[in-house]
């Protein structure tokens, strides 16, 4: 995004949209699409304090950028939305994670 949109309490919402439309973009073949959604959202998440809101946009990502074929990417981004998981304490996300993103 050039610029974020006032957000304000919207921004859950506004970064949950953001990943099933670039899941749906993703799914309908439009990869340029569903990245450059999926990386607003973590540049949106990445601006919050909220460890499990950012590690969940990083794996919207991962999971556009696996589904592109950009498995060493998406290892990154899975692999950063782990570290956040695990920071904050939330082992149920994080074997989620992993059970998702085997290897």
């Amino acid at each position: 995004m050039d610029s974020e949109p006032e957000l304000g309490e919207d921004r859950q919402a506004h970064l949950t949209w953001c990943g099933i439309r670039a899941r749906t973009a993703a799914e309908r073949g439009n990869r340029v699409e569903a990245e450059r959604i999926a990386r607003d959202g973590v540049a949106i998440a990445a601006k919050t304090d909220e460890l499990n809101t950012r590690a969940e946009s990083l794996v919207h990502l991962g999971w556009v950028l696996r589904r592109a074929g950009d498995s060493d990417e998406a290892a990154g981004a899975v692999g950063e939305a782990l570290e956040l998981y695990e920071r904050k304490g939330n082992i149920a996300a994080a074997a989620l994670v992993r059970s998702s993103f085997p290897g």
